[in-house]
Order: C-alpha cells, then sequence, then structure tokens
C-alpha cells in the first residue's frame, strides 16, 4: 500500500543518514531478510532483515569515516503491518518497525522503533489518494557514534530522537 510506503528501515539513504553512513564504506554489504502476509478478512504481514556492514577500515573500501572504526556492524529490522479492507473503495492501515544497530564489533547501538498509519481511498481501478503519518523514536549512539536522532524514509534526518512526518 502506497500509504506506507516511509515505513521501512530507517534513513534508507547510505550517504544523507545517520542510522548507517558510519558503515557507508564497508568492504562487504551483506543483506538477508524475508517476509510473509496471510489474508483473511485483513491482511498481515510481518519481514525480518538482517544487514551486516562488513570490512569497515578495509584499505581496498577506502578511509573509514570514523577514527578507528574497523570490524563489522550489524542492522536487525523487524516489521509487522495490518490492512483492512472496509469496503470496495477504503483501506485503512498500520504497521510497526523496530530497527536495532549493533556498534562496531560490539552488542549494543541505535535502535529505532517507528509507526504509520495510513488509509489509501481508489477512486477507480487507476487512481487513488491516500494519506500515511509516520512517527519515530530513536535512542543509543548511531552509526557515526553520535546520540541517535530520527530519520525516517524520504525526509531530512532531525535533529532531536523524535520525528513524525505525514504524507
Amino acid at each position: 500500500m502506497v500509504a506506507l510506503a516511509t515505513a521501512g528501515v530507517p534513513g534508507s539513504n547510505l550517504v544523507d543518514s545517520s542510522v548507517i553512513s558510519g558503515y557507508a564504506l564497508a568492504h562487504t554489504l551483506q543483506v538477508i531478510g524475508a517476509g510473509a502476509s496471510y489474508t483473511f478478512a485483513a491482511t498481515i504481514g510481518a519481514t525480518y532483515s538482517n544487514t551486516k556492514f562488513k570490512g569497515l577500515r578495509d584499505i581496498t573500501s577506502g578511509p573509514a569515516p570514523l577514527t578507528g572504526v574497523a570490524g563489522a556492524a550489524t542492522l536487525n529490522n523487524a516489521k509487522v503491518d495490518f490492512r483492512y479492507q472496509l469496503s470496495l473503495t477504503l483501506l485503512p492501515s498500520a504497521a510497526y518497525v523496530q530497527t536495532k544497530s549493533s556498534e562496531v564489533d560490539g552488542p549494543s547501538g541505535a535502535r529505532y522503533h517507528q509507526s504509520a498509519m495510513g488509509v489509501d481511498y481508489l477512486l477507480s481501478k487507476r487512481t487513488d489518494i491516500y494519506r500515511g503519518g509516520v512517527y519515530q523514536k530513536a535512542n543509543e549512539t548511531d552509526s557515526t557514534g553520535n546520540p541517535a536522532v530520527a530519520s525516517i524514509s524520504q525526509t531530512t534526518p532531525s535533529s532531536t530522537d523524535r520525528r513524525a512526518a505525514l504524507r
């Protein structure tokens, strides 16, 4: 559903987002993911992905953005979503996403909690209008070694640990 397009991995741009910009020059990027959905009167779905940035500070990938950053870092992302067709033309939806990153070669890092709600109204088979809202809360330390800030996809990162966006 279009209304929840922003309810994915926080800050998915490697350069602009402090969520992962500290790992932009990793030698190897490994992504593994799985998802499933079940449709009855409504649709419920879930996805999980594990992203590993390996070879940080590897000479072949260039200089690391942080002094002393070496090794590997991991991002775990889990999402659940729900959609229900109230009528032939009205589809409300909701989603929750949690992203947990590790510090480089360490167990802790930033945690991002994101919730989204939306409604899609079908005007015809090919035309619809939608409204969606996303709220994100960040905590701990991001990939650049600074306090984590909210970073919703397709928006400028916040200057604080919270952010809301409407679309």
